[in-house]
């Protein structure tokens, strides 16, 4: 029976392994030289240190890296990743060419979505609006955008229009929000496991990167914020890293309903719930296809 190690990322690779454990494949505690494959969600910094020492143990075992995150894994534009990958699963043609402009070396497979269902658009009266801010491992430029997000819905549920949820992780103070006291305003603790059950409670989400993306992907109204922010990492506090070439493909990436560009907040939301013309071709490019598990294998039995 062949043997793989996982560097895992918070149940991302959760369909990859079942679909692996299904088809006959053991799941290692840690690397040997009886290991067979590598999978990794990551290939930059202390990853690549490990593909290193597990190169060195076994030189004969494929290291292939599946998505971090929902969208393109932008790190190749900032970070020098390892030359030890063999090949990298991404989710569609696009995420694929996105991927090249980045300059990305090794090949790309597309394998389809998988970190949740793929749902029909359905449109929804507006009623309950789930809030997710940008996650704490964030600079002060991501939580200047969760406070102007949340300074544009409070108000709406002061007012009575909307009931909102904040879903925050781990402490609003980390997300960089001032809470308001109100009956329309609960505040909700959020997990970092890939659930989506509170997505599924909501009217309409607004949100930032993976969260928004399962959103869509549910075919519920979705509407996200800031996506003209450079894509950015804080390796360190202070020290904040930027995507090289954003310019270059930002125009791909960006999902057309943005709260922080709408003059009318109300608008904006009632027009994501009723109606996903908007969006439709961006949900097509960037979620394109449930999850093929059948190509994942061949992809994956072409390397062994």
């Amino acid at each position: 029976m062949p043997k793989f190690y996982c560097f895992g990322h918070q149940g991302k690779e959760n369909a990859l392994l079942k679909v692996l454990r299904a088809r006959g494949y053991v799941q290692m505690q840690s690397p040997t030289n009886k290991t067979d494959l590598i999978l990794s969600d990551a290939a930059i910094l202390g990853r690549a240190t490990r593909f290193e020492n597990m190169h060195r143990i076994n030189p004969l075992a494929p290291i292939i890296i599946f998505p971090h995150a929902a969208r393109p894994d932008l790190t190749y534009d900032a970070f020098l990743g390892s030359n030890l990958v063999t090949a990298t699963l991404v989710v569609s043609q696009e995420h694929a060419e996105i991927l090249r402009l980045t300059g990305h070396g090794e090949p790309l497979h597309p394998i389809g979505w998988s970190l949740c269902p793929v749902k029909k658009f359905r449109p929804h009266k507006l009623e309950n609006v789930l809030y997710a801010p940008i996650h704490p491992r964030n600079s002060a430029m991501d939580k200047n955008v969760n406070q102007l997000t949340f300074n544009k819905l409070a108000p709406l549920a002061v007012s009575g229009k909307i009931k909102l949820t904040v879903r925050f992780i781990p402490t609003m103070e980390e997300n960089g929000i001032v809470p308001v006291e109100h009956p329309n305003i609960t505040y909700a603790s959020g997990s970092k496991n890939g659930d989506y059950s509170q997505i599924r409670q909501a009217d309409v989400v607004v949100s930032h990167q993976t969260f928004a993306w399962m959103s869509v992907a549910l075919g519920i109204p979705t509407v996200m914020m800031a996506e003209d922010m450079v894509c950015h990492w804080e390796t360190r506090p202070g020290k904040l890293t930027v995507a090289k070439t954003w310019d270059t493909y930002k125009h791909l990436l960006m999902y057309p309903l943005d709260i922080l560009q709408a003059d009318d907040t109300m608008a904006l939301l009632e027009r994501a719930a009723s109606t996903d013309e908007d969006i439709r071709d961006w949900k097509l490019r960037m979620i394109g296809e449930p999850f093929d598990e059948d190509k994942f294998m061949q992809i994956i039995e072409s390397y062994i």
